[in-house]
Formats: structure tokens, sequence, C-alpha cells
């Protein structure tokens, strides 16, 4: 079994997407407190840790890893699991801390983080972070609200976004080896193609813990474990009994075209319904919810979303995040959709937990990052914010 730790729904999704694609069983879980593990070859376990602030990412990833030991595994008992961490791409988040505290925990003696994806034009090459040949603190990350890439290092940048935890970092040069090494060490190994990463993989052990981005995982997957080649994607027809069923749209994105727009929802009739300005503001969303539930009820199709606003700080993305995790919980509660489609990571972790949906089966997977699953009769597709609305909605 492979147990993957994600630090954000989206991310997780993304990996579990890949697994399937691979023809591994596959399962996603924000929460298993008390019970089992699903039984599947692969687990993702989608945490919010990004999200967080650096105290409370590390309280959480301390009592995660303390559940994993509830259950009997560490990270070393190499023939029962094996533990990933997925980070974010460009090494937004708390990871030093993170990995340190993962490592003390389940009992790895070092770390080999692998975020960057070449297949993605991302990559680490002498020492520095490169996004199609243009260093990262150039791109547009360098304005990215909670982690900026304030320069193309990337120990610097993993140091910067540690907080108080002091970690031992070091580049791991494509030609460079693993001996001599501390425990609890972290090796931020450079690659700027396949070949590459699978140069850097074969200089682990069972003991350290692999960390990083969906190349890597993917690149893992077909490399150490001989799955071989990936299946062809199978079309998923969205589709509804019109008068018994319904599809429920929320968009927590401020930015890009809405679902609308789309073929498939122009033929449902469907209905939007977007945050009043008031609301966005920090007015009460009583009303508003109150509204969308009476429109709900008369659609088969209705789309809730924030709508383009101007992004305004952390403090108002946390608030919104509520109020449509709020908002959704209270439509689910008077129907239960037959497809609930998400826009955006954070808020679709937010509505999970509003809603207390903990586990799900992986069924498909759109495009990479666009992933299908299922929890009950409900389908649920996760979409990032950034990511199109693509083929599957035409």
């Amino acid at each position: 079994m492979i147990l993957v730790l994600a630090d954000d729904i989206t991310g997780a999704a993304e990996i579990a997407g890949t697994a399937l694609r691979y023809g591994m069983t596959t399962s996603l879980i924000t929460g298993v407190a008390g019970k089992n593990f699903p039984d599947t070859e692969v687990v993702v376990y989608a945490t919010d840790v990004r999200s967080m602030s650096h105290d409370k990412a590390c309280e959480e990833t301390k009592r995660i890893c303390e559940d994993i030991k509830r259950k009997g595994f560490a990270a070393n008992d190499a023939d029962k699991i094996t533990i990933f961490k997925k980070t974010d791409s460009v090494l937004r988040g708390h990871i030093a801390s993170e990995l340190s505290i993962i490592m003390e925990q389940l009992g790895c003696n070092s770390s080999l983080l692998l975020p960057q994806n070449p297949s993605k034009g991302r990559i680490i090459r002498k020492g520095e972070y490169f996004i199609n040949e243009e260093r990262l603190s150039n791109t547009m990350f360098r304005k990215d609200p909670e982690f900026p890439a304030t320069s193309s290092d990337p120990i610097r940048l993993i140091h910067e976004h540690s907080g108080k935890v002091t970690a031992n970092c070091r580049i791991l040069h494509v030609e460079g080896s693993l001996h001599n090494y501390e425990r609890g060490e972290i090796f931020v190994a450079e690659a700027a193609s396949e070949d590459d990463i699978i140069i850097q993989i074969d200089k682990s052990n069972k003991d350290m813990l692999m960390a990083g981005g969906a190349d890597l995982f993917e690149t893992f997957i077909r490399h150490k474990l001989k799955r071989g080649k990936e299946k062809e994607r199978k079309r998923h027809e969205i589709s509804i009994r019109k008068g018994e069923e319904k599809i429920l749209v929320v968009s927590g994105s401020t930015q890009g075209k809405s679902i609308m727009q789309t073929d498939m929802m122009k033929r449902l009739h469907a209905q939007e319904a977007t945050m009043p300005e008031s609301v966005f503001e920090g007015a009460s969303p009583k009303g508003w919810i109150e509204e969308i539930g009476k429109r709900y009820l008369l659609t088969d199709a209705l789309i809730i979303r924030i709508g383009n606003h101007e992004f305004k700080g952390s403090e108002y993305a946390i608030r919104l995040r509520d109020v449509m995790g709020e908002a959704t919980k209270e439509l689910i509660n008077t129907s239960t959709p037959r497809y609930l489609i998400i826009e955006g990571g954070a808020t679709a972790f937010s509505i999970l937990s509003h809603i207390k949906w903990t586990e799900f089966e992986i069924r498909y997977e759109f495009s990479p990052g666009v992933v299908g699953m299922r929890h009950g009769e409900t389908e649920i597709i996760l979409k990032p914010g950034s990511y199109p609305w693509g083929k599957m909605f035409m």
C-alpha cells in the first residue's frame, strides 16, 4: 500500500488520478480518526495544511502521523506501507517543518524532496528553480499572497517558509551521492527531465521519506513499482434524469470563466447565483443562502460562484471559503445532488469539511488534476481554479 499525505485537496486529487491512470485501486480520504484505512492499493490523505498557519500546520501534521501509528504503520515498514509526501511544485507551504515532523514521527532517516515537474517546464538546475527557463522569482509566483517566491534558490525558499524550524537542507545534484548524511536531513533533488528523476530515485532507500510533486510520484510508480504504461482515459458522460436529479456547481475562484458558458450547462438550462457584493465585503450570507436554496429546488442545475472580484488577501479568502461551505451544506441538506462539481482546492476542502464527507472512491481522471470521485450516490468532480473547464463539459 502507498499512503500519500497531500498538503491540499487538489494536489491529492492529482495524485489519486495518476494512480488510477496506472490501474491501481485508489481512494481519497480527508480524515480517518478511529477508522481503518480503505482497502486500496493507494490511499491519498488530503489535508489542508498549506492554508493553515505554520503552528497549526505542524499540529495537524503531527496528529496525522499519530493516527497512522495507531493503525500500526510506520514509514520503515517496507513490506506494509510506503509513505509519500505530496508537496506544492513551487515550494509553497511549510514544507521543511512538515517533513521534519513526518521523519521524526514515522522513523524516516532522511527525505528526498523533488517538488518540480519537468513535464510542465518546472525544473531545478544548478541550485536554481526555473519555470520554462525563467527564474522562479521572476514569475507570477513572486506575488503569491501567502508564500511569495522571493528567490529562485529552493533552499532559501524552504527556510523562509518554515517558520521557526531550521531544517538541515541541501541540494542533491544529479551527479551527486547520498553518502555521509545526517539523520533528518532533507535533500532537494535537482532534476530537469524524467531521466534525472529516475537517477535521483535510484539513490533513495526504504528508510527515506519520498516527497515532491506529481512527476516524482508518477516516475516512482513506473520505475520503482514497474506498473508499466498508463491506461487510456475513458470518456465519462455527465448526465442526469431531468426533474429527478440535480447538478450543483460551486466555484470558489474569483477569476476565470464561469461554467455557465459551457455547452453542457446551456443544454441543462442551468441557473447561476453569484455572491452579492455586500456578502463578498462581509455582510451576513443568511439571506443569500435562503435565496439560492429556493432556486436550487426549482432547477436541475445550479451554479453558485463568488464572481469576479479583486483578491483582497488571506482573511477574505478564509471567510469566503467558509461562506461557500455553509451554503453548500444547506443546499445538500435540502436535496443531495447527483453531481457536485467544485472549482478551487481550498473551497473544495472547506465544502467537504462542512458536509462531513471524508472518504471517497476515485473513479475518473478527466485530465491531469481534474478528478471524479464518489461518495455514496454523489459523483464529485474537483477542478483546480486555474484549470480550464475543458472538453468534459462540452
